[in-house]
């Protein structure tokens, strides 16, 4: 069945390209369900919720103290993170996750990077500026684009980041049976509709305009997320470090233990992690 559905994407594609590519876009815009994360905190939490363009974002906070953000990924939702809640609650700090547009409880059937940031931007305004962020996935360069347009944090740390949304789209994508071609046109829709250049979203363009330490998480076994992806913007950040594991996967990074604890003490301001290898 699907070896049958990729041949009729490759079909509408070769046929009606630019039909192909508008039905496509609309897909790739569309969050669809991870596994999910299992990692509940024991802290408290209080839940509540933003006004943002024709609805809701809902948000989850735990504990008191400077203000640590929690930015999940693609498909995800705000307590993906839930293994760093306890350990930065116990050290004094207040933790906030939201659920993005079109995630999670929040409203919205589709969205884009440039709206979530818009989000991530709305969330600041409400409990910034923060003492770290912690994103993942898709939320990494959410954050670093809303980071350049005024989110204040004096720390950022991204596990598992894409170097290009965009790029990151056209092989999902194909793996699905579109063709180059139509994914091409679907991109520039997507830079006409919206008024911007690919570039401009690229991660590594945008940590280079963030001058607070960033660390970097990355596996080496990350199937979704090259491992040359998170090496790349480290590399780019003016004060990066990365962080490399092996055997974790895409979304073992957000519940080992080893790398929480890292997490934390680099949120904590504790000595900087230089680049290294962590092997489980």
């Amino acid at each position: 069945m699907r070896q049958l559905s990729k041949l009729f994407l490759r079909a509408f594609c070769v046929l009606m390209p630019t039909t192909a590519a508008r039905w496509i876009g609309r897909r790739m815009m569309t969050p669809y369900g991870v596994p999910s994360v299992k990692a509940f905190p024991k802290a408290e939490v209080t839940r509540t919720r933003v006004p943002y363009a024709h609805g809701w974002l809902f948000v989850r906070v735990w504990g008191e103290g400077p203000p640590v953000l929690l930015v999940h990924g693609w498909g995800g939702k705000g307590e993906n993170l839930g293994a760093v809640v306890d350990p930065l609650v116990e050290a004094g700090f207040r933790v906030v996750a939201y659920d993005a547009p079109a995630h999670g409880e929040s409203s919205g059937e589709r969205t884009s990077m440039i709206e979530c940031a818009g989000a991530a931007l709305q969330i600041c305004g409400r409990f910034g500026p923060f003492h770290g962020v912690i994103a993942h996935s898709f939320g990494a360069p959410t954050a670093a684009l809303a980071a350049s347009h005024g989110l204040e944090s004096e720390r950022f740390v991204f596990l598992g980041a894409p170097l290009s949304v965009m790029d990151l789209m056209i092989d999902m994508a194909v793996s699905l049976g579109a063709t180059r071609h139509a994914c091409e046109l679907m991109v520039r829709g997507f830079e006409t509709r919206l008024r911007f250049r690919r570039d401009e979203l690229r991660t590594d363009r945008l940590v280079e305009r963030i001058s607070a330490p960033i660390l970097v998480v990355h596996d080496r076994q990350d199937k979704m997320v090259p491992m040359n992806n998170g090496a790349a913007i480290a590399a780019a950040a003016p004060s990066g470090s990365l962080l490399e594991t092996n055997g974790l996967g895409h979304r073992g990074v957000l519940t080992d233990p080893d790398v929480v604890s890292a997490v934390v003490a680099f949120v904590l301001e504790e000595a900087p992690i230089e680049d290294c290898v962590m092997s489980v």
